[in-house]
């Protein structure tokens, strides 16, 4: 989709903006990039950087991981409502994902 390429660079700063780095598990930011890599809904008008947060929101909710949607918009200076917007589309895919592998 070309999210990916620029995603990871935008989803490294976002968490290094939020000061978060030390609490964001490694195993969450592969999945945020895995969600944007395998993203196959079109998102649009939204900035990468918008896509970016919103998928690493996606994968912090599905890892436990806890950081909430005001602390990821801020350390990529954007508003949590942006991020609620976008990230159901990010869990969806992932549940259709878990769903179809359990049934084949």
């Amino acid at each position: 989709m070309g999210y990916e390429a620029s995603g990871g660079r935008i989803i490294g700063e976002t968490i290094a903006n939020g000061g978060f780095s030390s609490s964001v598990k490694a195993k969450t930011e592969r999945l945020a990039l895995e969600l944007l890599s395998k993203s196959q809904e079109p998102f649009s008008s939204a900035k990468p950087t918008t896509i970016a947060a919103s998928a690493l929101y996606a994968a912090c909710v599905i890892e436990c991981d806890h950081l909430s949607q005001a602390d990821i918009a801020r350390g990529a200076g954007i508003s949590n409502v942006t991020i609620r917007k976008h990230y159901p589309r990010f869990l969806e895919q992932w549940k259709k994902e878990k769903l179809g592998a359990r049934i084949k």
